[in-house]
């Protein structure tokens, strides 16, 4: 996932037209993350699951379902807050499912937000 824009990068540890964040110390990191869904997505299915990688391994999924049966549902907010324990160097990144699309724009925001809770 790409951002199109950073408001703020302390330590430069997060490369924008990657997607990555690169822990620069060993700690634990605590994440943000919150997109909008797009009115389209690959398949017709409506739910939508964003990956969270750690060193290109997926640690876990963020997903949102359909919310009823037989909905079409379109522009749901898919949002999460989580921690990791994370040696220097370490990458991640968050990856959406080929299938699923998300709003980028200066209305529907993209959001990744990571800072050091403790250095360990």
């Amino acid at each position: 996932m790409k951002f199109p824009k950073v408001v703020t990068n302390l330590g430069s540890a997060f490369d924008a037209s990657s997607g990555v964040f690169t822990a620069p110390v060993k700690g634990v990191y605590t994440f943000s993350f919150s997109g909008q869904q797009s009115s389209r997505t690959e398949g017709g299915e409506y739910a939508i699951d964003v990956y969270v990688k750690k060193n290109g391994v997926t640690v876990f999924e963020i997903c949102d379902d359909l919310n009823s049966v037989g909905g079409k549902q379109r522009f749901q907010n898919i949002n999460s807050i989580f921690s990791l324990d994370l040696i220097e160097n370490d990458k991640v990144k968050l990856v959406v499912d080929s299938r699923d699309k998300l709003y980028a724009s200066p209305n529907m925001r993209l959001i990744f937000m990571g800072q050091l809770v403790v250095a360990t």
